[in-house]
């Protein structure tokens, strides 16, 4: 295996794991954005609750 084939598979490595990172990233973006939501309506429940008829 020459240089040349070896820098050219590190390379799409390197590329793998940066998509990947990046796909991880955005889903834990995606996932905290949702936990704030569910808190949001859970306090909104718990308000119409507590509001007297």
């Amino acid at each position: 295996m020459s240089a040349k084939d070896i820098r050219r598979r590190f390379r799409y490595v390197a590329l793998a794991y940066v998509i990947l990172a990046i796909t991880l990233v955005g889903a834990i973006a995606v996932n905290q954005h949702q936990q704030h939501q569910i808190e949001n309506i859970q306090k909104t429940i718990l308000k119409a609750a507590q509001c007297p008829k």
